[in-house]
């Protein structure tokens, strides 16, 4: 994943966006300054040793074929997204 990539987004959800607002003591925004481990790194931080993620749920929708019938079997499987907020990245030492 790029720089640019890290930072974009396909897609977005309001209900994301406000749990966001709602646990941080900051002044960061959502897909602005709030990003998962992965995208930090993409982007060059690093977060800080012993912050505490954001925890997001999440929702997905997993296809698989019924072994019965051989149609597509669609179900939700339920997770969760840890994010953080530039307050508690730093730049990488590399």
């Amino acid at each position: 994943m790029t720089s640019a990539d890290a930072r974009s987004f396909g897609r977005t959800s309001v209900g994301n966006a406000v749990a966001v607002i709602a646990a941080l003591g900051c002044e960061c925004k959502p897909y602005v300054d709030v990003f998962t481990y992965r995208r930090w790194q993409a982007q060059g931080y690093q977060v800080q040793k012993g912050e505490k993620a954001i925890k997001l749920p999440l929702v997905r929708t997993v296809v698989s074929k019924d072994k019965l019938t051989g149609e597509d079997s669609p179900r939700r499987v339920l997770g969760s997204s840890a994010v953080f907020c530039r307050c508690q990245v730093k730049p990488s030492a590399s």
